[in-house]
């Protein structure tokens, strides 16, 4: 991973290849479950919205009896020259950053400040 990050060209993927919406598939934040390896057993979909309503909106189905989770970021931005996404989940006060390290228009690497690698398949 920090091999990957030192490769990385100045300036980020387009913000096309970036915004919209995935499906997690990977996270490095819970790649020490047992059985897990990091692959998501729950569905998690994470929409980038960066104009409009500047959101990025997280919705977790876990248990078929558990309802819904939803997550709200707001002032949801993306920045080419960095290749970073950030955004302040609604409540808190600190924001939370994804440096992007590959988009391609269906797939989304990138670590962000809380989870860690994340790995999205465009939805």
């Amino acid at each position: 991973l920090e091999t990957l990050e030192r490769q990385l060209p100045g300036e980020g993927p387009p913000q096309s290849s970036v915004e919209g919406s995935y499906e997690l598939v990977f996270s490095s934040a819970i790649a020490w479950v047992p059985f897990v390896g990091g692959y998501m057993p729950n569905r998690e979909i994470i929409h980038f919205r960066f104009e409009g309503a500047r959101q990025m909106e997280l919705l977790v189905d876990t248990l078929p009896f558990v309802p819904r989770m939803s997550i709200i970021g707001e002032d949801c931005a993306y920045d080419s020259a960095t290749a970073t996404i950030s955004y302040r989940v609604r409540g808190k006060t600190a924001s939370s950053a994804w440096r992007v390290l590959y988009a391609d228009g269906e797939v989304l690497a990138a670590v962000s400040s809380v989870t860690g690698l994340n790995v999205a398949r465009r939805f």
